[in-house]
């Protein structure tokens, strides 16, 4: 069996816990290792140590979700010891509001925004833009957080995507622990920020997926 390191690009809550504990079911995936490597990604190491702590696994996954930001030479050098890569989007407004709603540390929205400026977070959808022009020469595969949640299957698509055989995932949700007493409430520059956020998102899906309908490599779901 050819040996398959696959990495997913997607921010936080955009649904990488789940996709990578139902893939964990599969018979053909015996990895052990951890979700969210930070060798090389946000450590100081080099990508020979990053691919080695892989290689006595045939099939292997790193879903870190400070991979969609980091460096591009870093994307380029991940990309050349990665077999398959996806990219989850999600609408920049439900990404904000289970984000509000995870960080203990947000006690209002004004502080939360400021902490989404302060960390380039709320420049979603300009680096995944940046991802899928790197990211073209290799086979990958466009996720929608919708579809992970409620398409029966979606597990299906992606282990056809990863070259596994056919089994009968269960697409089991797991849901992180979440501070719902808060108030999700901004104000209305906030919300015109917001708007133009998800204009941008629409803008950059329509432009992604049209240019991988002309791309052999690549597969949306």
């Amino acid at each position: 069996m050819k040996k398959i390191h696959y990495i997913n690009v997607g921010m936080p809550k955009s649904g990488t816990t789940a996709l990578f504990m139902n893939l964990l079911d599969h018979p053909d995936i015996d990895y052990q290792g951890i979700k969210e490597n930070s060798m090389f990604i946000t450590d100081k190491k080099t990508i020979a140590e990053y691919i080695e702590y892989y290689e006595n696994y045939d099939v292997s996954m790193n879903f870190n979700p400070a991979i969609w930001a980091i460096e591009k030479y870093k994307i380029e050098e991940l990309l050349s010891v990665t077999s398959h890569i996806s990219i989850i989007f999600r609408n920049p407004f439900e990404y904000i509001r289970s984000l509000y709603y995870f960080i203990p540390s947000s006690s209002n929205s004004e502080d939360f925004f400021e902490m989404l400026f302060e960390q380039k977070d709320i420049n979603y959808s300009a680096i995944l833009s940046r991802w899928i022009k790197l990211v073209k020469n290799k086979p990958f595969k466009v996720l929608f957080h919708h579809d992970l949640s409620s398409r029966d299957n979606s597990l299906h698509e992606i282990t056809k995507f990863l070259g596994l055989k056919d089994c009968n995932l269960l697409n089991n949700q797991y849901n992180v622990s979440m501070q719902k007493n808060k108030e999700f409430l901004f104000t209305n520059s906030q919300i015109l920020i917001l708007n133009k956020m998800i204009d941008r998102f629409e803008k950059m899906i329509n432009r992604s997926l049209g240019w991988k309908k002309d791309n052999s490599n690549s597969t949306c779901l």
